[in-house]
């Protein structure tokens, strides 16, 4: 088998990428090619032609920018959830702060379409003690025991009125002045 469409969309499925995968978020587009890609092996599952793969893109990367409001967001929270190995705080104490957070943040109109606050779930943030973690940027305030009822201190002073909540902070980027 040689490495054009059907084999391209053969190797994708393998690995999940296919143009019609429900887990992808935008539309994938076959990308005229420019060159011929030569035959090259493929082990455990993964391609090894970059080429094959590189005609398969997603459009527009700014307006996908612009429809997820990464342009117009104020702040970005990142909260340590759901690590793959939890020690700063247990997992299902993680799950919940995030699930916590994404549902406040959607019923306060701080996420969606427009969005004033990013947020997303990181593994970890090597903080391993304390958790969960939370980090909001751009100020670079680091929160500790990020609870639900700790996120929605951090949620109504910082995220929407710009009021570091300073009894949960740890560290702070030397830019921003605790207040």
């Amino acid at each position: 088998m040689g490495w054009g469409n059907d084999r391209i969309v053969h190797e994708m499925k393998k690995l999940s990428l296919t143009k019609n995968s429900p887990s992808a978020k935008a539309k994938w587009v076959r990308v005229p090619k420019k060159f011929p890609s030569p035959p090259c092996p493929v082990s455990s599952n993964r391609m090894t032609n970059p080429r094959a793969v590189s005609q398969w893109v997603m459009p527009d990367l700014p307006d996908l920018a612009q429809s997820l409001g990464l342009e117009t967001c104020q702040r970005h929270i990142f909260l340590c959830a759901d690590a793959s190995e939890p020690l700063c705080c247990g997992r299902a104490e993680g799950l919940a702060a995030w699930e916590f957070l994404k549902r406040r943040l959607k019923e306060m109109g701080l996420a969606g379409a427009r969005p004033l606050v990013l947020r997303s779930k990181a593994n970890c943030l090597r903080v391993c003690q304390n958790g969960p973690i939370a980090v909001v940027y751009p100020e670079g305030t680091w929160y500790h025991s990020c609870t639900p009822a700790v996120l929605e201190e951090i949620i109504q002073n910082h995220l929407l009125r710009g009021q570091i909540v300073p009894e949960y902070v740890f560290a702070q980027h030397p830019t921003f002045p605790k207040s």
